[in-house]
């Protein structure tokens, strides 16, 4: 067996740099006070670090520094930035890609009778404007759309979408935990109203870190789904109301900011096209060497817009049965089964797989790596035929 060789970085990155270790470590051991809770120079140093990382976000996706909200995950951020903008009797428009993340609080609102719910179609993973479109109605206040999609890593029609939102004033919400990091991402550009991101996959953080990113009309009508100590205003039982602290009660995940902020910089010193042709490039280098193996099926719609990741299965065999293979014969982890997005399948044809067997190269994936994961697919070939 070779050394770990490691392609589920869609689930969480990993190895981590080793400043984004170093900077946790340091906050635990050499600091370690709470944010916003002190006036010490070791609390005035954990601030400033908050504030460095808030602002290496909004420069990042290209917002105002003051629009950026922490949360716990991108689970944290989405539910802030649905609770707190959806009213009783809204109808809100999501995707057949979309994540549990998604669906699920949607689902809830829906089955409690506190919304309307329409779920637009994909096909071969790229959702269908039209149908989209035709849902949005005089009644529909909020539209929830991943940029990429985690099952195929297809980069959805994002700015023709945000004209059609605009136009029918609604809002949008786009969960960007699979983009961010990995490719260009510009929150202005894209035209959206929240923008949700994930610390732990493309930035390279730890786990528990999370963020959303308000437009200036989102910001001003977003209720806290959380209420409670802030740090500020200590004096009132009114929850305050300035951003970003009116959607940041309790103590912040100082540690994983320490650690997100090294994940940040880390990119940064990388560069992001950087990052995203590496990963491309070794996502290509799967596919040549697939193309003509008629055992194995790629699914999702093949175009240069997406990011790295890759689902596929073998023809003949269930997704969970080839991904347990290539991690006990080969020690390759991949990741197997629906990744969360159980509507989507049916628009890649993976249903009768249950699931997919997906692949996502990182920063710290190497083409070797590839080409060991390539020759075990193909001892793999020739086993199950």
């Amino acid at each position: 067996m070779s050394d770990r060789i490691y392609l589920d970085n869609a689930a969480t990155t990993w190895p981590k740099p080793p400043q984004v270790v170093k900077e946790i470590a340091r906050y635990y051991n050499e600091l370690g006070v709470a944010a916003g809770r002190g006036t010490s120079a070791i609390a005035t140093e954990v601030d400033r670090t908050i504030d460095a990382c808030r602002h290496a976000i909004s420069k990042l996706v290209n917002c105002q520094s003051g629009q950026v909200v922490f949360a716990f995950n991108g689970t944290d951020a989405l539910n802030t930035a649905l609770l707190g903008l959806i009213s009783e009797g809204d109808e809100v428009v999501t995707t057949e890609i979309e994540h549990n993340s998604v669906l699920r609080p949607l689902n809830e609102l829906a089955k409690s009778g506190r919304i309307k719910l329409a779920i637009a179609s994909a096909v071969d993973g790229i959702v269908c404007l039209d149908s989209l479109t035709d849902m949005i109605g005089p009644a529909t206040r909020i539209c929830c759309i991943s940029h990429a999609s985690n099952l195929t890593g297809l980069i959805q029609p994002i700015q023709q979408l945000s004209i059609i939102c605009k136009e029918n004033d609604v809002m949008l919400i786009l969960d960007a935990a699979q983009s961010v990091g990995h490719i260009d991402v510009d929150f202005d550009e894209l035209g959206c109203d929240v923008l949700i991101g994930s610390g732990h996959k493309g930035l390279l953080g730890p786990l528990g870190t999370g963020f959303l990113c308000l437009s200036e009309r989102a910001a001003d009508v977003i209720r806290p789904i959380r209420l409670g100590g802030t740090g500020t205003k200590s004096e009132s039982i009114e929850q305050p109301n300035e951003m970003p602290y009116r959607l940041e009660s309790g103590n912040l995940n100082v540690g994983g900011i320490f650690g997100l902020l090294a994940g940040i910089n880390f990119l940064n010193e990388k560069g992001i096209q950087s990052v995203a042709s590496h990963e491309k490039e070794l996502r290509s280098q799967v596919i040549n060497s697939f193309t003509g193996n008629e055992m194995i099926v790629v699914h999702g719609a093949e175009t240069d817009y997406r990011t790295g990741v890759l689902s596929f299965n073998f023809h003949n065999q269930q997704c969970h049965t080839v991904a347990a293979m290539l991690d006990s014969a080969f020690g390759i982890q991949a990741r197997a089964g629906l990744h969360c997005a159980p509507l989507a399948h049916n628009s890649i044809g993976s249903e009768p797989y249950g699931g997919t067997v997906r692949i996502s190269p990182g920063v710290f994936t190497t083409s070797n790596d590839i080409d060991f994961f390539l020759n075990a697919i193909e001892k793999l070939s020739s086993q199950l035929v």
